[in-house]
C-alpha cells in the first residue's frame, strides 16, 4: 500500500547504474531456466568455474526485469552463428555511436522498474480464473445496479431497495476483501505486465527513427495488447484516498471483475505479452552491454571463422581483475599444456580464455585488442570440491566433469576443454596414466584443450600439446610473479620456497631438501 502510494507522487526516477547491487539471482536465472535448450548453453559447472555470476554483475547496467533476466539468458547462450551475432552486434553499435538515443531509451526503461515477481512462470502457467467467483461477482453487481434502480424508479419499493441494497453492500463488502486475500499477488503481477505494456507505447516514439524493426515489432505488440494496459489500472488503484470512490468500487466490485476481464485478456494474448517481455528485456540487456563498453579500457568486436580450433588474440585480459596483465593467446595445432608454480597464473589464464570467449560469442565484445576465433563450447574443471551433501568426493567431481568434456566432443561445435590439474584427487600412479590416456583421447576429437599441471611427468606423455608456462622469483620480500605467458616448460618450483617464506622450522626444510636431492 505504501510503495503504491509513493507511486503515485514520485518524479521521474534519476538514471543510475549501480553494479555493486545485491542481485537475486533466482529471479534473473527465471527466463533462462524456462527456455534452456539441451547442449545449447554454459552447464552449471562450467558457469561457477569461470565465476560468470560476478562477470555477469559487472557487465549488469540493466534497469528492468526482463533486462536482467535477458542478459543473464544470453551470456548463458552462447551463439554459433556469425550472422546472428553481426546482426546482435549491430543493434549494440548503435546504442554505442548515439549517446543520446540511448538515454532516451534507458530514462523510458526506468519507468518500468524490476519485480520479484515470477513473471515468466506466471505468464506461462497461466492466472488462476475461478470461474464461479467470476458468476459471483457479476451476479452481485447486477443486483447492485437493480436495488438502486428501485429506489428511484419503483417508490412503492423503494424502502425494501434500501435494506436490500445495505445487504447486498454488507455482502459485496466481504467479497472485496476475501478477494484481496486471494487476488493480492496476482494483482501485482498484472499491474507490472500492465505498466511494461504502458510504458512500450511511449517507447514506440523513442525508438522510431534508429530501430525501426525493433518500433514494428513493438508496434504490434502494443496495439494487440494495450487494453490490458488501460484495464490494469482499475486494479491498482490505491484505496482510502477518495471514500466515495471506495464505496462505488466495493458496491460495484468494479476492481474483482476488471481483474477477471484482464485475466482472461492475457489468456489470450499470452503469446505476445511474453514476446514484448522479451523484446523490453533484449533492448535493455543491448543497452547495458553498450554502457559496459563505455567503462572498458579496451575491448574489440570479434572476428570469427569457421575453421576449426582457431584463436588468436591480442592483450586478452580479464574482466574482474583490477590492473589485469594482457597477454597474447595463439592456438595452434594441439592443444596447449601451462606449467609454472602455484599463483603463478595458470587458473586465472584458463579463466581469461573462457570468460572471454563467452563473451565473443554473446555480448559481441572482447577484452583484448585483437580477436579471431572458431566457434566454441566451453566446458571446464577448474573449481570443483567435494560435494557432501550428495555424497560425491573431489575425485568424482573431477571425473563426471571430464566426462562432460569427452561427451561434448560429439558436437559439432568444436568443445573448448579447460582442465586444471586433472584427476589431482587421486593417487600419483593413476592420476599421471590416466590423464595422459584422456588428455590424448580428447585431442583426437572435435576439441582443442588447455591443461594447467604441475606434474612434469605428464609433459611427456601427451604428444601433441604445445608448452608454455608462466614464472616467478623469489625475493627476500616474497614471491614476485609477472604473470606473462612464455614458451617451454617452468624451469622452476616453489612449493619449498613457500615453506620457508611463511616461517617453517628450518630443520625440517634441510630435511625436505635432502629427499628432493635424492629423488633428482
Amino acid at each position: 500500500m505504501i510503495k503504491k502510494i509513493k507511486n503515485i507522487f514520485k518524479k521521474k526516477k534519476k538514471l543510475t547504474y549501480n553494479i555493486n547491487r545485491k542481485r537475486n539471482f533466482k529471479t534473473i536465472e527465471l527466463m533462462f531456466n524456462s527456455i534452456k535448450k539441451e547442449n545449447d548453453f554454459v552447464d552449471h559447472s562450467t558457469w561457477a568455474d569461470l565465476n560468470m555470476n560476478k562477470v555477469y554483475s559487472n557487465i549488469d547496467r540493466t534497469l528492468t526485469t526482463p533486462g536482467e533476466q535477458k542478459l543473464y539468458s544470453i551470456l548463458r547462450e552462447p551463439l554459433y552463428d556469425k550472422e546472428k551475432l553481426e546482426k546482435r552486434g549491430e543493434v549494440i553499435s548503435i546504442f554505442d555511436r548515439y549517446n543520446d538515443f540511448r538515454r532516451d531509451v534507458h530514462e523510458e526503461l526506468n519507468r518500468i522498474e524490476r519485480t520479484d515477481d515470477d513473471i515468466i512462470y506466471i505468464l506461462k502457467e497461466g492466472l488462476e480464473t475461478n470461474f464461479i467467483m467470476k458468476i459471483i461477482y457479476n451476479l452481485f453487481t447486477i443486483f447492485s445496479v437493480l436495488s438502486i434502480v428501485s429506489i428511484f424508479l419503483i417508490p412503492n419499493f423503494r424502502s425494501n431497495a434500501i435494506l436490500i441494497l445495505g445487504v447486498i453492500s454488507s455482502l459485496n463488502m466481504f467479497l472485496h476483501y476475501s478477494a484481496g486475500r486471494k487476488i493480492g499477488d496476482k494483482i501485482e503481477t498484472i499491474e507490472y505486465t500492465g505498466n511494461m505494456i504502458k510504458v512500450s507505447g511511449s517507447l514506440l516514439n523513442v525508438l522510431e527513427n534508429r530501430l525501426p524493426n525493433y518500433c514494428e515489432k513493438i508496434n504490434r505488440l502494443y496495439k494487440t495488447t494495450r487494453k490490458i494496459g488501460k484495464k490494469s489500472k482499475m486494479i491498482t488503484t490505491v484505496e482510502g484516498l477518495d471514500v466515495f470512490a471506495d464505496y462505488i468500487n466495493i458496491l460495484f466490485l468494479v476492481k474483482e471483475r476488471n481483474y477477471f476481464s484482464i485475466v482472461d485478456q492475457v489468456e489470450k494474448y499470452n503469446k505476445e505479452i511474453i514476446e514484448l517481455y522479451n523484446l523490453i528485456g533484449e533492448i535493455d540487456a543491448y543497452v547495458s552491454i553498450s554502457l559496459y563498453r563505455d567503462n572498458l579500457e579496451y575491448y574489440t568486436i570479434p572476428k570469427f571463422t569457421y575453421e576449426k580450433r582457431v584463436m588468436k588474440s591480442k592483450d586478452v585480459i580479464h574482466p574482474l581483475l583490477e590492473d589485469p596483465i594482457p597477454n597474447d593467446v595463439n592456438f595452434e595445432k594441439g592443444g596447449m599444456v601451462l606449467t609454472g608454480s602455484n599463483m603463478s597464473g595458470k587458473s586465472t589464464f584458463l579463466r581469461i580464455i573462457g570468460v572471454n570467449v563467452i563473451l565473443s560469442q554473446t555480448i559481441y565484445t572482447v577484452l583484448a585488442k585483437e580477436y579471431i576465433s572458431s566457434f566454441y563450447r566451453v566446458v571446464s574443471s577448474i573449481s570443483l570440491q567435494d560435494n557432501i551433501g550428495e555424497g560425491k568426493s573431489y575425485y568424482f567431481a573431477e571425473a563426471e566433469a571430464i566426462l562432460r568434456m569427452i561427451n561434448s566432443t560429439e558436437s559439432e561445435v568444436t568443445t573448448l576443454a579447460l582442465i586444471d590439474e586433472i584427476f589431482k584427487g587421486t593417487n600419483p600412479v593413476e592420476r599421471i596414466n590416466a590423464a595422459a590416456e584422456i588428455l590424448n583421447y580428447i585431442d583426437k576429437q572435435n576439441a582443442f584443450t588447455v591443461v594447467a599441471t604441475h606434474d612434469l611427468n605428464l609433459i611427456p606423455l601427451i604428444h601433441n600439446y604445445i608448452r608454455y608456462y608462466f614464472m616467478e622469483n623469489m625475493t627476500d620480500e616474497g614471491m614476485e610473479f609477472d604473470y606473462k605467458l612464455r614458451k617451454g616448460i617452468s624451469p622452476t618450483r616453489n612449493a619449498v620456497k613457500i615453506l620457508k617464506f611463511i616461517g617453517y622450522p628450518k630443520d625440517l626444510l634441510e630435511n625436505i631438501d635432502k629427499r628432493l636431492e635424492k629423488i633428482e
